[in-house]
Order: C-alpha cells, then sequence, then structure tokens
C-alpha cells in the first residue's frame, strides 16, 4: 500500500473504538484459513451491523458480461488422493518416454469418473505425445498442438516454474484427446497421474485408477476448434504449472502439496505468461473476482472452493494475486518459490515460508511496515512467516482498491461498487478474508460484539484509503 494513500491529517482517525468521517470501511481478518483443517479456527465475527451500516446490492443483481467457462480445481481432484501415500523406498523415475505414431494403449481417463480407454497415439513430438481415444483429433491438428506446446508452453512453464518429474530422464507429456461432453471445459490435470512403478502396489493401481510412468494432461476435443483453439492452449499451460507443482512432493520423502490457492494462483499466471492478456480477456476479474458472492462475505484469499459459485470468485481471486504478487515482488517470484520448495527438503514447508523466501527484500520490508500486529494477534500465527504473509495479503487487499504505478493492469477491472458487503447483518471472516460495509452517517462503531483482532482500514467515497490499518483488541 502506498503510505501517500493513507490521510496523516487528522480527518480521519479512530476515535476509541469509532472510524470517523468515512464512507467505507474494510474489515480484515489477520488470522491464516487452512485448507487442510477439518475445522476453520481463523473464523472471527463482525459483530452485530445492523443500524449502522448502508444494506444494498452493489451489483444491480447480475454482471453485465457472458461467462461460460467451467472448471474443475485441484482442490476437487486432491480428494481422489486421500489415503493414498507412496512408498519412500520404490522412488523412482520410470516414466515411458519413446512412442511411436499409431502406438496403442490403456490410459484411465475422465473427470466424473475414471474409466480405462484405448488410447491410439496420434502424433508425437520433442516434448509430448498427443494421443486420442475416439478419434476426435486428426494427425494434422495433433501436429499443430504439439508445435504449440514444444515451442512456447514447454519452454516458458519449465523456465519459469521448474521441470516436471518426468523430465529426468526425457519424459514427455502424454496429452490426452477426446470428447469430455462438457461444454466450457477445455481440460484437467490429475495428481493421480504423477506415480512411478515401484511408488504403489497394484492394490492401489486398481483402487486409485492410476496411471503410472506417464505424466498426463486430459483435454476437450470437442473445444479444439477455431477460437477454442487459444483456449485450449492456455489451458494446456494452466495444466502443465499443475503437473510441475505436483512434482515437488516427490523431491522429499514426505513433502506436502503447496496449498490449492497457491497452486491455482500459478497455473492461472502460466496462462497468462504464454499468452498475455487471455486471463483478462476472459474476464477472470471483471466477472469471477467482482461477481462472487463468496468473497463479498469474507471467503479467505486461502480458501479455493466454489462451491455453488457461478462466477468461480476463487479463480479471480488467485489470479489477480498473482499478478499483483508478481508486480510487487518481483517476476522471478514464481520461480523462486518452486525452486524453495524443491530445495528446503521439509516435510513441515508451508506457503508462507516459501513466498517469503521467494520475493524481493524491498516488497518484505514495505509489507512489514504496512501495520504491527499486537501481541494478541501473533500469538495465534504458527510462525513469522505466517505472520508476514498475513501483512502481504492486507497488502494485496489494499493494493486492489486504488491501483498503483507498476501494479498490473487487471486491477483496472476491479468494480469496487460490486464488492461491498451490502448487508446489515452479522458475518463471520475467515482468516486471509475481507469484506467492505458502506457506513450509514460516515462514522463506523466497532460493535462490541465483534471478536477481537480483526483489522480496520477506512475508505472515502471512492475507496481511497485514508485511514492507517488499525486492529481493535
Amino acid at each position: 500500500m502506498n503510505e501517500n494513500a493513507v490521510n496523516t491529517n487528522g480527518v480521519s482517525v479512530l476515535n476509541g473504538d469509532t472510524l470517523e468521517n468515512v464512507s467505507y470501511v474494510m474489515i480484515y481478518n489477520p488470522l491464516i484459513y487452512n485448507e487442510n483443517a477439518e475445522v476453520d479456527y481463523s473464523l472471527r465475527k463482525t459483530g452485530d451491523l445492523y443500524g449502522q451500516t448502508l444494506t444494498y446490492d452493489g451489483r444491480a443483481g447480475e454482471l453485465d458480461e457472458d461467462f461460460t467457462a467451467s472448471t474443475i480445481s485441484q482442490k476437487e481432484f486432491d480428494k481422489l488422493l486421500e489415503g493414498l501415500e507412496a512408498n519412500p523406498s520404490g522412488r523412482a523415475d520410470n516414466f515411458i518416454t519413446p512412442y511411436t505414431v499409431g502406438a496403442v494403449r490403456d490410459f484411465y481417463s475422465g473427470f466424473n469418473e475414471r474409466t480405462l480407454n484405448k488410447f491410439t497415439c496420434v502424433y508425437v513430438g520433442e516434448h509430448c505425445n498427443i494421443w486420442t481415444c475416439d478419434n476426435s483429433i486428426t494427425e494434422a491438428a495433433a501436429a499443430e498442438c504439439a508445435s504449440e506446446f514444444d515451442e512456447k508452453i514447454y519452454g516458458l512453464d519449465t523456465s519459469t516454474f521448474g521441470p516436471g518429474r518426468f523430465a529426468d530422464n526425457g519424459g514427455k507429456v502424454n496429452i490426452l484427446f477426446y470428447d469430455m461432453h462438457s461444454p466450457g471445459l477445455c481440460g484437467f490435470f490429475c495428481g493421480l497421474d504423477i506415480f512411478a512403478t515401484g511408488e504403489v502396489t497394484q492394490a492401489q493401481v486398481a483402487e486409485y485408477k492410476l496411471n503410472l510412468d506417464h505424466a498426463i494432461i486430459n483435454i476437450n476435443s470437442a473445444l479444439f476448434s477455431g477460437e477454442g483453439k487459444k483456449e485450449v492452449y492456455a489451458t494446456i499451460a494452466h495444466e502443465y504449472q499443475h503437473e510441475i507443482c505436483r512434482t515437488e512432493a516427490f523431491y522429499y520423502d514426505k513433502s506436502p502439496y503447496m496449498n490449492t490457492w497457491i497452486n491455482e494462483a500459478m497455473s492461472g499466471y502460466a496462462e497468462d505468461l504464454v499468452y498475455p492478456g487471455i486471463k483478462r480477456d476472459g474476464g477472470y476479474v471483471s466477472y469471477c473476482y467482482n461477481g462472487s458472492d463468496q468473497f463479498r462475505v469474507g471467503q479467505s484469499l486461502y480458501n479455493f472452493e466454489n462451491a455453488d459459485d457461478p462466477y468461480i470468485g476463487a479463480y479471480g481471486i488467485v489470479y489477480l494475486y498473482s499478478k499483483y504478487l508478481a508486480a510487487k515482488g518481483g517476476t522471478d517470484v514464481f520461480t523462486n518459490i518452486h525452486k524453495y520448495w524443491r530445495d528446503s527438503y521439509s516435510a513441515t514447508v508451508t506457503v508462507s515460508e516459501a513466498i517469503y523466501n521467494s520475493v524481493s527484500e524491498d516488497y518484505i520490508n514495505e509489507v512489514n511496515t504496512l501495520i504491527t500486529y499486537p501481541d494478541s494477534v501473533k500469538a495465534q500465527f504458527n510462525s513469522e512467516y505466517d505472520e508476514w504473509m498475513s501483512k502481504a495479503t492486507l497488502d494485496f487487499h489494499l493494493g486492489v482498491l486504488t491501483k498503483e504505478a507498476g501494479e498490473p493492469d487487471d486491477i483496472d477491472d476491479v468494480k469496487m461498487e460490486y464488492l461491498v458487503y451490502g448487508y446489515g447483518t452479522e458475518t463471520s471472516i475467515e482468516g486471509g478474508g475481507r469484506i467492505i460495509i458502506a457506513t450509514s452517517n460516515g462514522t463506523y462503531k466497532i460493535p462490541a460484539d465483534a471478536d477481537k483482532g480483526l483489522v480496520y482500514v477506512g475508505l472515502d467515497k471512492n475507496y481511497n484509503i485514508v485511514t492507517a490499518p488499525v486492529v481493535a483488541e
């Protein structure tokens, strides 16, 4: 956040438990939401908002934009991995490389239900093999796709995020084309398709329907035509980053997978990296971020959940975060995150630790001067990395309010009037989430029943920041 954006003339200040001369207030929960916890202990209540906030739907019902994207997040596929643990002593890189056009083999495929289907190799590229099980892609189309992968996607994804697991012995990505009978869904990567022979038992292969020794990306051939081709190519760049990210867990006996939100953030960044502007053209800020009810009412940046959200808001916010992080922390931040994860050799490495050790020193210092948390808040972080990450997430939420020089152009697509909470009832904010409320009379008195430790920031009628962030104890 630009310190010059904060009013230092005493016009808007916290007077006891009241923010005065403010049109809006952003309320931020500084705790860290844990996607792997069965219970969300980070939830904090705002207290009763009745009577002092304007209640309205700033989105005027719906957004004036056509949006038809259908997606499957890695979080959904992670559920398929539950209970599957690889045998560390069997770690190997038995990824099969040599195939020729016309080769036939069985692969598990499908996103609703994995079934075994017979695929034929249609084209062999430098870094990929193209397959089909229903003759839905021609050799000429397969050659075009292989060229796009070999000449654009593979190099940029690899140089930015690192090599995929299969690459150690010259392996290739196997791209399976078939009609998924799902309009709008371009494709997916499944975490079950990353294990090598010797790491799992034959019983596990049958139970989990594993494709051993092959790195695989599934693509919906029904969309591979006309303007749809660019979306398919961007999807391949997106899914290939997922494959690279899942590789991290095999660099150490018990390395964890990265959290879904940062994994999806990097995959969104990969699309825009290889095909500049495609996420912006696709409305991932102007529609997904602006339109999501989930983040409007306090869902965490760290919670990649899209249940019953037609706006798939989680994709929008993590994509915007990825662009913001690259602008603030350095364009090599994602290269550094992947490298740190691989080099840490730790079963306890966390996303906040990896990000902290991957950004520029200037950004670390900028974030640290944004706010000082009281001891009561500090005590609730698992590490100093989490405390810094909390401040960095606040910096992101504030940065979205008013675009500064050097920050991503995507911020221009944010429509703050769509993001106002708009209800007069109490809500619970997840750790890393925020709400923005409109004051009814220019002041905001923190309710007596509000949970302690929330951060408050006053805004003027144009959503400019007019008070420094403060914590109410």
